[in-house]
């Protein structure tokens, strides 16, 4: 069960970037949090905040499971700032499909371009052509930090859909996962989940 407050006392935390700022104390804690459940949770701190406009290069796919969502991502992360000679961002999953089927998965999946111009080259990863676009602002979403490997997030998501609906709000959009930490053999991946949200009337 979410310990988060009500919705309603959150005011909407504007920001220039889509990063939430994470102290250390902050990601032990959560970090704590898991360890004494023993099993993945939903961090407390849902708040309503304003997305800015975002530039990413990206590749829509259709995937077999996590594990090749995995493994996309991963060859991604690897091959992408080569192909594109610059530094990439963060790491972004977008759910495309409205129902999610874990065996037949429909996710955009790519990095974010911060600084710098981009001279349109658009290289092929793991046999994807990446293609540059810009996703659009959005005036309120729904966010929380958690952390722990992918195959946990649906149900987490859910868990945050279901909250969502109880304080009078309706997900308006696909949800993003932007990795604020990627995963590594040595620590879970810690991910800000985005889900944008109106209220109903």
């Amino acid at each position: 069960m979410f310990r988060i407050g009500e919705f309603s006392r959150l005011a909407h935390a504007r920001s220039g970037s889509c990063e939430l700022e994470l102290s250390q104390g902050r990601l032990r804690r959560l970090e704590q949090e898991i360890e004494r459940v023993g099993e993945p949770s939903v961090p407390n701190d849902v708040l309503l905040r304003h997305l800015p406009e975002l530039d990413i290069v990206s590749a829509r796919k259709r995937l077999g499971g996590l594990h090749a969502a995995q493994g996309f991502a991963q060859e991604l992360l690897r091959e992408a700032p080569k192909a594109l000679r610059r530094s990439m961002g963060r790491l972004i999953v977008i759910q495309c499909a409205q129902e999610f089927e874990p065996d037949a998965l429909d996710l955009e999946i790519g990095l974010t371009l911060e600084g710098g111009e981009w001279d349109g080259h658009a290289p092929h990863v793991a046999g994807e052509r990446l293609e540059r676009r810009r996703l659009p602002a959005i005036e309120s979403a729904a966010v929380c930090v958690r952390v722990g490997p992918p195959e946990e997030v649906h149900q987490q998501s859910q868990a945050l859909a279901r909250c969502i609906e109880e304080e009078g709000l309706q997900i308006a959009g696909p949800n993003r996962e932007v990795f604020l930490r990627p995963p590594t053999p040595a620590a879970p991946p810690i991910i800000e989940m985005q889900f944008p949200v109106v209220r109903l009337s």
